[in-house]
């Protein structure tokens, strides 16, 4: 009787194991830039998100709401959206958060390599869920970013592609 052998032989392994290689290489920087390109997107919808949730506080409380950048996520720094944002009840429209004014809702900074354009300012809502106009773009160096236009209506929407970024 004959014995049948099962297995590979080593060149249909070494084979086999060259072309997994090279389709590593070429799958592994497409993936990379796929997963900034959801960073960015995820960036500007989370701001979207925030800026839609103080639209909504304003007209349901009555009174101006404002998100403003913040680093430490206690006070507005009002210097650069990328640390961290506040939304909350704002009466005055100072963009500062005063004695007696409820903080709403903290979000966190942007993930790692991401910024955002313009590096400061606020935006309050009044009780009609109007604001001034105002754009934010979400960036990382060498990639399409995103902005997030906030017309004098209040309403916001994200806009891709926003210019190249840096």
């Amino acid at each position: 009787m004959r014995t049948q052998h099962r297995g590979f032989t080593l060149l249909e392994l070494m084979t086999a194991l060259g072309v997994a290689a090279i389709l590593v290489s070429v799958g592994t920087p497409a993936l990379r830039d796929m997963t900034i390109r959801q960073r960015i997107s995820a960036a500007a919808q989370d701001l979207h998100i925030d800026l839609a949730f103080a639209r909504n506080e304003a007209v349901t409380r009555a009174t101006n709401v404002t998100v403003c950048p913040s680093a430490d996520l206690i006070a507005c720094s009002n210097n650069d959206w990328a640390n961290g944002r506040l939304i909350f009840v704002d009466p005055n429209a100072n963009g500062a958060i005063d004695v007696a004014e409820v903080v709403v809702k903290q979000s966190r900074a942007l993930a790692g390599g991401l910024t955002a354009t313009p590096a400061g300012g606020f935006v309050t809502f009044n009780s009609r869920g109007q604001a001034t106009p105002l754009t934010i773009g979400i960036c990382e160096s060498a990639y399409v970013g995103r902005n997030v236009d906030i017309k004098s209506t209040g309403h916001a929407s994200v806009v891709t592609p926003a210019a190249n970024c840096p």
